[in-house]
C-alpha cells in the first residue's frame, strides 16, 4: 500500500510543503493521483497563475501510528482492520493489515498471527499463500482453537475454489475437534456441493434445532448455509433462512448479498432497493442495487450509480488490484449489457473461485454470447465433482 492511498492517520507531510500545494505542483500532484480519471467534457485546465499562488488549502496531516510493540499489539491492529474490511467492505483495510504484517519481523511470528494472515491473503485472493500459512498452524500449533479457526479457513478456501473432497475432509476433521455448528454446517455445504443437497439440508436443520448455543455468528452460519442448501434446492424456504441469518447479524455484507440476490431472481427489486439503501460503498451491493433501480424505472439514479461504478471499477483496473471480479462481471452483464466483456471477467473470476454465484455468472455471460464451450466446461467439472444447482440457467449442449 502506497501513500497515494488514504490511510487511518493520513500520509506524512511531503517535506517543505506544509498544509499548502502552490502553483503548478497542485497540477502535478493531481495527475499523479490513481483516483483521478479523465471526465467527459470537463472545462479546459487553467494555468495562468503565478508560481506561488495558493490554489488549495490541505487539512493537517496527522502522524502514522506508532507501530505495535508486540505480537499482542499487532494482532489487535491487524484484526481491527479485517474486520472494518469486512463490515464496510472497504478494500483499503486490506492494505492497512497488509502493511502492518509486511513490517513485521517474520521469525516471531506466531500462531495467531498466522492465522490473521490467511485471513488477509484470503480476502486478496492470495489462496496459496493463506494455505501454507494455515497448514503450519495445524502442524505446529498446541492449542485446540488454533488448530480448529485453521482446519475451518482451509476448509473454507476448498469450498470456495470447489474442491469439495478436500472440503469434505476438512469439515470432518472439525467435527471431531469441535462437533458445533460452524463445523456442521461446513459439512453440510461439502455434502450439498457434491451432490446430495437434500440430505445436506435435513441433516442441517437437524442439528440447527438440537443446538443448545446463543452465539450469534454460529447461528447465523447455519441459517446462511440452510439458505444456501435450500437455494440449491430451489426451495421457497431460502429466502427466509437468508433473512433470519441477517437479523442476527445485520452487518455481515455476504448474507445481506445472498439476500439480495435472491430477491432480483424472483422479480423482486423493491426489496433489493430496500436491501441496498445506504450500501452503495460496497461493490458488490453496489452493483446489485443498479441493477434493481434499471428494473425499477429509477433512470436517474441509475445512471449516477452506474457512472459511480464506471469510474470505480476503471480505477481498480488502473492500479490493478481488482479484488471484486465477480461483481465487475456481473455489473459488465447485468447493468451495461456488454456480455463479451462479462465473459472475459467471468472466466477470469473462475480460474479462482467457484462458488456456486460464480458458476452461474459464468453460465449466464455464456449464454448471452453463445458460447457453447463454457456450459460443457462447466459440466465436466461438475461431473468431477458430482456437483448440481437447481437454479443455475438451463445449460447449453452436453453442459452440467
Amino acid at each position: 500500500m502506497t501513500c497515494s492511498e488514504p490511510t487511518p492517520r493520513g500520509c506524512p507531510a511531503i517535506p517543505g510543503s506544509g498544509r499548502r500545494l502552490i502553483g503548478r505542483a497542485l497540477v502535478v500532484a493531481l495527475v499523479a493521483l490513481p483516483g483521478v480519471t479523465a471526465v467527459a467534457a470537463a472545462p479546459p485546465i487553467q494555468s495562468d497563475f503565478s508560481n506561488r499562488a495558493v490554489l488549495v488549502e490541505l487539512p493537517e496531516t496527522r502522524p502514522l501510528p506508532e507501530p505495535p510493540a508486540s505480537n499482542q499489539g499487532l494482532a489487535e491492529r491487524v484484526r481491527y482492520h479485517l474486520r472494518q474490511a469486512q463490515q464496510l467492505g472497504d478494500p483499503r483495510q486490506l492494505g492497512y493489515a497488509q502493511r502492518l504484517l509486511v513490517a513485521w519481523p517474520g521469525p516471531t511470528f506466531n500462531a495467531e498471527l498466522r492465522l490473521l494472515r490467511a485471513r488477509l491473503n484470503q480476502s486478496l485472493h492470495e489462496f496459496d499463500a493463506a494455505r501454507a500459512d494455515l497448514a503450519h498452524v495445524q502442524a505446529h500449533s498446541q492449542r485446540p482453537g488454533e488448530r480448529y479457526e485453521a482446519t475451518l479457513l482451509l476448509a473454507t478456501l476448498a469450498l470456495a475454489q470447489g474442491h469439495y473432497l478436500e472440503a469434505g475432509e476438512a469439515c470432518q476433521t472439525l467435527i471431531q475437534l469441535r462437533a458445533d455448528l460452524l463445523a456442521h454446517s461446513c459439512q453440510a455445504l461439502a455434502t450439498g456441493r457434491s451432490g446430495r443437497p437434500a440430505q445436506a439440508y435435513h441433516t442441517l436443520r437437524q442439528a440447527l434445532r438440537q443446538a443448545r448455543t446463543s452465539e450469534a455468528h454460529q447461528l447465523a452460519w447455519a441459517l446462511g448455509s440452510l439458505a444456501e442448501l435450500a437455494d440449491q434446492l430451489a426451495l421457497e424456504t431460502a429466502g427466509s433462512h437468508w433473512q433470519s441469518a441477517l437479523l442476527l447479524t445485520p452487518d455481515d455484507l455476504y448474507l445481506r448479498s445472498q439476500l439480495v440476490d435472491w430477491h432480483l431472481r424472483r422479480g423482486q427489486p423493491g426489496a433489493a432497493l430496500a436491501l441496498t439503501e445506504g450500501y452503495i460503498q460496497v461493490d458488490g451491493l453496489a452493483v446489485l442495487r443498479a441493477v434493481a433501480l434499471g428494473q425499477t424505472g429509477h433512470d436517474q439514479q441509475a445512471v449516477a450509480l452506474t457512472q459511480r461504478l464506471a469510474q470505480r471499477f476503471s480505477e481498480a483496473l488502473w492500479r490493478g488490484n481488482l479484488l471484486h471480479r465477480r461483481e465487475y462481471a456481473r455489473y459488465l452483464l447485468d447493468v451495461v449489457q456488454q456480455p463479451e466483456q462479462a465473459l472475459t471477467q467471468a472466466r477470469l473470476n473462475w480460474q479462482q473461485q467457484r462458488e456456486p454465484a460464480d458458476t452461474r455468472l459464468l453460465l449466464r455471460a455464456a449464454q448471452a454470447t453463445g458460447d457453447s464451450s463454457v456450459s460443457r466446461q462447466v459440466g465436466r467439472w461438475r461431473d468431477s465433482q458430482g456437483s448440481h444447482q437447481s437454479r443455475d440457467p438451463a445449460p447449453g449442449p452436453n453442459g452440467g
